[in-house]
């Protein structure tokens, strides 16, 4: 039995990685393809064929190539535990045409915001980038004032971020590194907000004489949610405009 193998062109991960919006192809699956571990960045994720990689597999196609098989448009990128479910606990389950639904689902926006790139110059590129980073700093700006009202430690700790997306300065090859990393682990340090705003909203709800106290709270529950949604959408487009240099 003839058995793939498994030879990936230069830009088909990077591709995967960058179009699977950090997670699972899986539907509803959060697990990232990437985790942080002491601070180093480790890939969490396996490459599974839609079309089999071999001979016997539930989903194997006879007449494509092994250069076929293992192109982008026959991988997606599943957690572990989900590609052990659909190739072996449950391959039944799974026909082609659902994994290229769920590859189709996952790709289609990051696809089609890379088509409007197309012919871009790389002035034109770094524009974008800055204005990406002015707005967002922008919208961090006017949060942290409204937080500073109700906890001045945590606004003290975003300063020091919104003074550097302030002051970026890029390079005529790349966006700089280190401004992702840093926006990575400022979205990670705001991450339980997702879990405490709710708290926080009922908390407010419920302080009886203190209205503006409440309504106060309200906006900087919802500056933050959009400052978290800022941090995301930077790290996305810094990895976007990375691989295509």
């Amino acid at each position: 039995m003839p058995t793939n193998e498994r030879k990936y062109g230069r830009g088909v991960v990077p591709a995967l990685s960058m179009l699977s919006q950090g997670t699972c192809y899986w539907p509803s699956c959060n697990e990232p393809i990437t985790r942080f571990v002491d601070g180093i960045p480790v890939n969490n994720f396996e490459i599974a064929h839609i079309r089999a990689a071999n001979e016997g597999g539930r989903r194997y196609v006879k007449d494509m190539t092994d250069e076929e098989r293992n192109s982008f448009d026959n991988l997606v990128l599943l957690c572990g535990v989900h590609h052990k479910i659909v190739d072996k606990i449950r391959p039944n389950d799974f026909s082609i045409q659902e994994l290229q639904d769920w590859k189709m689902m996952r790709e289609r926006s990051g696809l089609a915001a890379l088509r409007g790139l197309r012919g871009l110059t790389e002035d034109r590129l770094q524009e974008l980038i800055a204005g990406s980073f002015t707005e967002v700093a922008s919208q961090i700006d006017d949060a942290v004032d409204r937080l500073a009202a109700i906890d001045a430690e945590a606004a003290d700790l975003l300063r020091p971020l919104v003074e550097q997306l302030a002051e970026l300065k890029f390079s005529r090859q790349n966006p700089d590194e280190d401004v992702a990393g840093m926006l990575l682990r400022a979205g990670q340090k705001l991450g339980h907000l997702a879990d405490t705003a709710p708290m926080l909203g009922n908390a407010a709800d419920k302080a009886a004489g203190l209205e503006d106290a409440a309504h106060l709270l309200v906006d900087v529950i919802r500056d933050m949610k959009t400052v978290l949604e800022g941090f995301h959408q930077v790290e996305s487009r810094l990895r976007i405009y990375r691989d295509m240099m």
